[in-house]
């Protein structure tokens, strides 16, 4: 682009001949699409000849994202170069940008999850670092605090972590890195009652951290402590779960016992008197129970009780499906969805010395008499070991389902929220969300019976999903995909199976 020594003469001589364009898109290699005005070349000052940032993408594959527990509006995205992005889904635009280093062989963010409380995050970073983050007010000085109070006591709403975020009164800030771990981190989940931390790795390792006093000895501080891995699996491992408040009861009857206005829309979910149950279920056809009460530094996380789920298909997803008759839903490569239950809670027929109806998968024939049988339970249930017979430890299929079979097996199930007639009271809906390792995302209408006709499929991206979260009113679903670098966000809308 050249330019005239004289503007005056320029204009005299040629004037109908001066450089002139249209406004103009300029796409990059990162994923940034900017628009240019033409006008802007004649400025003078360089930094008044920058365009408009119209969508700030991603340059890599997006390999995690993570709905906020109270706040619908807020997400959390994470790429294989390490760049953290925190979305307001109102205003479409990213609120918070980090971007981590490869100071640990990697940067890449493997996993994320929010806290049940909405006050901080974990991330999954590099080979095994956990980074834990927290949102707090940023520093002010004196009179903006009494100018902040005043305008407090007059308008005593809190505002949502999105709109906080996007106002510049909270601040992102690591609050601490742990790296007990040496494998990736594929999955990290949060028990309902938001003590304890449950992730896998690539190397089929689960891991257990817990809220508590350093060293487990109460004269010290409290802070996340690393209480043990275990390897049970033998290959890759699936999926891995905390029960949800409301299994074995009614959402009405999930209330905690502090008098927490539990489920409700910016209001802490925090379960506080819920105890603890861990499964993983992993491609060896095995579901494992793991006795978090009874797991501590010193003995290590320990293994309850181990279940086959399977003889020729692998499992692809697990969720437990919480209420008054609680099921496991376990979805493998063959295309079906099976419904586990326990068997304290199955309606079973008396078992007696010469009964030849036992379950093939939860018990075996005896000849011993019924004392023995209890007798035998009472001790599996202590040491804490698979029980061979009926026991209420013990897992049973109920139902094997046909799938959704459009583009691959089911990779991902998740629980959609209903929000209540009040427009605050939140509680599972009768639909799931589901995706396929690649390409396909769609909704599943309980209870699960295999009827092509309520469920539903679309084409959500153009390769690999990595990733799926749905926002805590159940409204709607983000996705990420590895292979295309795009985060999609879907309302939800179940008019489709009715």
């Amino acid at each position: 682009l050249g330019h005239a020594s004289s503007g005056a003469e320029a204009g005299e001589e040629g004037e109908e001949e001066a450089f002139s364009c249209p406004d103009f898109l300029v796409s990059t290699t990162r994923g940034k699409v900017v628009r240019m005005e033409a006008s802007m070349f004649k400025k003078i000052h360089p930094e008044k000849r920058r365009g408009h940032k119209l969508i700030d993408g991603f340059d890599t594959p997006v390999s995690c994202v993570a709905c906020h527990s109270s706040d619908p509006a807020l997400f959390a995205t994470g790429t294989t170069s390490g760049v953290f992005k925190l979305w307001n889904l109102k205003i479409r635009k990213a609120v918070h940008v980090h971007t981590f280093d490869g100071s640990n062989s990697s940067g890449g963010i493997t996993a994320a999850a929010f806290h049940p409380d909405g006050k901080s995050m974990v991330l999954g970073v590099g080979n095994g670092r956990l980074v834990f983050l927290n949102f707090q007010k940023k520093d002010k000085t004196q009179n903006q605090q009494k100018n902040e109070e005043k305008e407090d006591s007059d308008n005593p709403r809190t505002p949502p972590l999105s709109e906080a975020l996007e106002a510049g009164q909270i601040e992102v800030v690591i609050d601490r890195e742990m790296g007990e771990l040496s494998q990736p981190i594929s999955r990290i989940v949060f028990s309902p009652c938001g003590n304890y931390i449950a992730t896998s790795d690539l190397g089929r390792h689960v891991a257990l951290f817990r809220w508590y006093h350093r060293d487990e000895r109460k004269n010290k501080p409290i802070e996340w402590i690393y209480i043990g891995r275990h390897r049970a699996h033998t290959k890759a491992i699936a999926s891995i779960s905390f029960l949800p408040p409301t299994w074995g009861s009614s959402p009405s009857s999930s209330s905690s016992s502090s008098g927490v206005a539990t489920g409700t829309l910016y209001e802490s979910r925090v379960m506080a008197d819920i105890t603890p149950r861990l499964f993983s279920v992993g491609e060896d056809r095995l579901l494992h129970e793991f006795d978090v009460i009874s797991s501590s530094i010193n003995r290590g996380l320990i293994l309850k009780a181990t279940t086959k789920t399977d003889e020729s298909s692998s499992p692809t997803a697990l969720l437990p499906l919480g209420g008054t008759d609680p099921r496991f839903a376990c979805a493998n490569n063959g295309y079906q969805i099976k419904l586990w239950g326990e068997q304290s809670r199955l309606k079973l027929p008396s078992f007696t010395n010469n009964s030849d109806s036992q379950d093939e998968k939860g018990g075996k024939d005896d000849d011993d008499n019924d004392e023995d049988d209890d007798d035998e339970d009472a001790d599996d249930e202590s040491t804490g070991e698979a029980s061979k017979t009926i026991s209420k430890d013990t897992l049973r299929c109920v139902k094997t389902t046909l799938a959704p079979t459009y583009g691959g097996p089911v990779s991902e199930l998740i629980v959609i929220p209903s929000i209540g007639k009040d427009g605050k009271t939140l509680h599972d809906s009768q639909y799931l969300f589901y995706s396929t390792y690649s390409k396909m995302t769609g909704l599943l209408k309980l209870p699960l019976d295999g009827d092509p006709f309520k469920s539903s499929a679309l084409i959500a991206h153009s390769g690999e999903i990595s990733s799926c979260a749905c926002t805590c009113d159940g409204r709607y679903v983000i996705t990420g995909g590895s292979d295309d670098h795009v985060v999609t966000v879907w309302r939800v809308s179940v008019n489709a199976l009715e």
